[in-house]
């Protein structure tokens, strides 16, 4: 009723605005009572509501529809005879009124044999992206429906006589299917609804969900997806890979280039993350060692856990030319010590993983407020995304680049290797700027990012299936050679 009511409202407006309608020089205007409209599954004529102000047109899609007015002038009712539906299933078709140059179309649904027309649509499509519709309940009194059986249906009530379904983004790789019932209050009418969404790829270009969400949530900075792959190293412990062409518009490019993007994502909840150092040895602070030499002397020395990989960490620096001692750029905690407390610049940021076991990405004004919590914890530099906003840079430098973001609630972090420098090494990847850097974490899923030592020092590692472990990217080195350096991150599951 309450819908009705305002159909009445809508038309009595377009009649008062109307005026004298069809005189010289004004234009057309056409309306409909009610729109869609909705009529039983007996044959009947049916009055269509209609509002003109001037002579108009009426022609039907299909055949059951039968116009018996194909003409008439302003304030004439258009009717239509509409056949029996004998099939249980609701049918659409649609009256197209034309009045000069003005045009509108009609909605005609007729409900099914069965379930007494209950339900305006017993079979609904979503496309791939689940953009929402609705169906029309049949019935002044109140109503409900079952819950969703499924978490990527969305059902809504959206009125007295309406109920809207919408999705989640399809990235399965296949059409989906769910089914629900709308019930009258008093269950003396129900109708089963099946919602099908379909899966179109051409606007995710990957193979793999993983890459799918990613290049998605990514707008239009991905190109092209020539190779993409994703394994679960362990339970919470996830490793993708995507070769893809991408503009970094920053970066001073017009058209898109290669990118090799190596990405880490780790439920903290079921895994942690720990800052390694040389041989895994606290004295050899100020030493550099390969991260594919770093992280095997992890799991060597600690038969507790597991390694499942990891990437390089902080900037660093030679004390003195060839004296082959080194100082990091910001702090560093293991094992709840903290090792060195000084920064480098007042530039620097924290990654820092907490003794209640979330992480963090932070400032150096919020670290320095937390530091009794801290458990492991390394120093960055630039803050790529802060607090869910992605950094802007009028900097569009690009180099190889390492990345580490965490989630708002600090229990997945991501850790981001991007190849570079393809013109001097031949890496098969050009590089990146941070802005774009810091939009690859977010599309990910990251609420704040910073950024870690790039360029040569560009490591991604991961223990493959026997216990080896493999250096996955090509540094930016003469002969794509790893580089020694001071520390990074390991991901690690306790046994």
């Amino acid at each position: 009723m309450y819908s009705r009511i305002l159909s009445l409202i809508a038309v009595l407006g377009l009649l008062l605005s109307c005026g004298k309608g069809g005189e010289a020089g004004e234009p057309a205007a056409i309306a409909f009572a009610q729109n869609p409209l909705l009529v039983e599954s007996e044959a009947a004529v049916v009055d269509c509501g209609l509002v003109c102000n001037a002579a108009w047109t009426a022609t039907a899609k299909d055949g059951w529809v039968t116009v018996l007015t194909p003409e008439g002038g302003a304030g004439d009712a258009l009717k239509v005879r509409v056949s029996a539906n004998t099939a249980e299933a609701d049918r659409n078709t649609t009256v197209t009124v034309k009045a000069g140059s003005a045009g509108k179309v009609l909605q005609l649904v007729q409900y099914g044999n069965s379930g007494s027309g209950f339900v305006s649509e017993a079979n609904v499509h979503l496309d791939t992206y689940g953009k929402s519709t609705y169906i029309s309940i049949n019935t002044e009194d109140e109503w409900t429906w079952t819950a969703s059986p499924v978490e990527w249906l969305k059902l809504e009530k959206k009125g007295p006589a309406a109920l809207g379904i919408s999705a989640d983004v399809n990235y399965t790789g296949e059409s989906r299917s769910a089914s629900f019932t709308v019930s009258a209050a008093d269950n003396s009418k129900s109708a089963q609804v099946t919602v099908t969404q379909e899966f179109s790829n051409e606007k995710f270009l990957a193979s793999t969900v993983y890459g799918r969400k990613l290049v998605y949530a990514m707008g239009s900075y991905i190109k092209s997806v020539s190779a993409d792959s994703y394994r679960v190293l362990s339970d919470g412990v996830e490793s993708f890979e995507m070769s893809c062409t991408l503009t970094d518009g920053l970066g001073g490019e017009t058209s898109p280039k290669k990118r090799n993007i190596f990405l880490f994502q780790v439920d903290m909840t079921k895994a942690t993350i720990l800052v390694t150092l040389p041989d895994d040895d606290n004295a050899k602070l100020g030493t550099t060692q390969l991260m594919s030499n770093q992280l095997p002397a992890l799991q060597n020395k600690r038969s507790n856990l597991t390694v499942w990989g990891g990437t390089n960490g902080d900037f660093f620096y030679e004390d003195s030319e060839g004296s082959n001692t080194y100082t990091l750029q910001g702090c560093l905690y293991r094992g709840g010590t903290c090792l060195k407390s000084d920064f480098y610049q007042n530039t620097n940021t924290v990654f820092a993983v907490f003794k209640d076991g979330t992480a963090k990405c932070m400032s150096l004004a919020a670290y320095n407020s937390v530091t009794s919590q801290i458990q492991e914890a390394l120093g960055g530099r630039q803050h790529l995304i802060k607090d869910g906003t992605i950094v802007s840079f009028s900097d569009g430098t690009q180099h190889p680049r390492t990345a580490v973001g965490t989630s708002a609630d600090g229990k997945t972090v991501w850790m981001l290797v991007v190849d570079g420098r393809d013109e001097l090494y031949g890496t098969g990847s050009f590089s990146v700027s941070y802005e774009v850097l810091g939009r690859i974490l977010k599309a990910a899923g990251a609420h704040d990012a910073i950024n870690l030592d790039g360029g040569g020092s560009s490591t991604y590692v991961i223990r493959e299936t026997g216990g080896t472990f493999t250096r996955r990217n090509k540094p930016s080195n003469a002969g794509r050679a790893e580089r020694k350096v001071m520390d990074g991150l390991a991901i690690v599951k306790y046994n």
